[in-house]
């Protein structure tokens, strides 16, 4: 996952701060390592349709159709990545304890409203 809102060193601050043990740590790397890899396996093919996208744009005449075409498959990859993100917090949720993740939600909280979120 492209580093996403919290990179590898912000996610072992975040499990310093809860106090994961080593045998969590090492779960939770595993679930991310997968969904890295899931992630860069389907950066060919976002990156084939955004070529394609600027090359229909370079065409003397716009193929609206064609266009129309690529934002429905570049909805699809969208919608893939945004479930394996989610299977991706669901997978990591379920190895930590129920107050862990209660931490890490009241955290995310003040760091929102820090700057400027609401939520």
């Amino acid at each position: 996952m492209h580093g996403g809102p919290m990179g590898a060193r912000g996610m072992e601050r975040m499990l310093d701060r809860v106090n994961a043990t080593a045998e969590q740590r090492t779960k939770i790397r595993a679930v991310l390592d997968a969904a890295r890899t899931e992630e860069r396996a389907q950066a060919p093919a976002r990156r084939q349709l955004h070529e394609q996208a600027l090359a229909l744009l370079a065409q003397p005449a716009i193929d609206a159709a064609a266009l129309e075409n690529l934002r429905q498959q570049q909805l699809v990859q969208h919608d893939q990545a945004s479930q394996r993100r989610l299977r991706t917090i669901v997978e990591v949720a379920n190895v930590l304890t129920p107050q862990q993740r209660a931490q890490i939600a009241q955290e995310m909280r003040q760091r929102a409203a820090e700057h400027g979120h609401r939520r």
